[in-house]
């Protein structure tokens, strides 16, 4: 292939590289200026082997955010105050769901992951404060780093 050929190759291949290049995943993504009187609450999916398949779906306040695939996350802006946050399966009955005090200002970074049964939350200190409403269905969400 003559070296012109090559050249054309080679940015044919850092454009396919740079155009699948959705963006950063949404824990790194800082808001530009949060509204006043907002909080930003950032979910990710993470997925392990159980439960690979299945979508998470998850609520805001009552109001559905839509459905996490494995990997996936979603950023939102939100009034500051109390919040609820639910997640639940279409395979398995149930859900989890937890409350807590949204400051304006703050950004609360929450992770999805798989719940086994008879799982019982964690009783070390939370990074940030936060009420277990309930304790069922085939996910759980935890605050996170």
């Amino acid at each position: 292939m003559p070296a012109s050929g090559n050249r054309l190759l080679s940015a044919a291949l850092l454009a396919l590289a740079l155009g699948a290049c959705t963006g950063a995943p949404p824990e790194s993504v800082a808001p530009v200026s949060m509204p006043a009187g907002q909080a930003h609450l950032i979910l990710k999916r993470t997925t392990i082997i159980e439960g690979y398949s299945t979508l998470a779906r998850v609520e805001l306040n009552g109001q559905s955010l839509g459905e996490l695939s494995r990997e996936a996350g979603v950023s939102k802006f939100i009034p500051a105050g109390k919040t609820v946050v639910a997640v639940a399966s279409a395979s398995a009955p149930g859900r989890y769901a937890i409350s807590f005090d949204a400051q304006p200002g703050k950004s609360y970074y929450l992770e999805v992951t798989t719940r086994p049964e008879g799982y019982v939350p964690p009783t070390a200190q939370p990074l940030f404060p936060y009420e277990l409403i309930e304790n069922e269905g085939g996910f759980k969400i935890l605050p996170a780093q």
